[in-house]
């Protein structure tokens, strides 16, 4: 019986990420989470950015940094705001960061080559876009009390 608790809240995570947005508090669990997981994401991207300049002795490597502190600052006017515009913006930028990885990966250019990392970011936000479109859409077919 254990064992399959275990394995269904294992199981749970991922159906949670393809659930149904039906409710207000289903597209506000979902901002919260897309929200937290950008902010995350942009956290440790600027880490990296300072390693780079750190670990290498150079010049401050600006590409990782602003892309974590883009992903960051449109996470949180995402959680802030519930937006639908740094829903979007953040769909942009993880689809030219997924095209701009795969680029990487076939040609060999300089930058990051992890396209499983940059195809979850882009699922990401498309659930990120789903979530604040959903909420808007509940919000204007609720009937209004008197």
């Amino acid at each position: 019986m254990v064992e399959q608790n275990k394995v269904e809240k294992k199981n749970n995570i991922f159906v949670e990420f393809f659930k149904k947005i039906e409710t207000e508090q289903d597209a506000f669990k979902t901002i919260k989470d897309t929200s937290n997981g950008f902010l995350a994401i942009g956290a440790v991207m600027m880490l990296f950015g300072i390693a780079l300049t750190y670990f290498f002795n150079s010049s401050f490597y600006y590409g990782p940094f602003l892309d974590g502190m883009l992903y960051a600052v449109f996470g949180f006017f995402l959680k802030r705001f519930n937006s639908r515009a740094s829903a979007v913006v953040l769909l942009l930028l993880s689809f030219f960061s997924a095209i701009t990885t795969l680029m990487n990966k076939l040609f060999g250019g300089s930058g990051g080559k992890n396209i499983f990392l940059a195809a979850f970011v882009f699922a990401y936000s498309i659930r990120a876009v789903q979530a604040t479109f959903a909420l808007n859409k509940l919000k204007s077919t609720k009937p209004i009390a008197s």
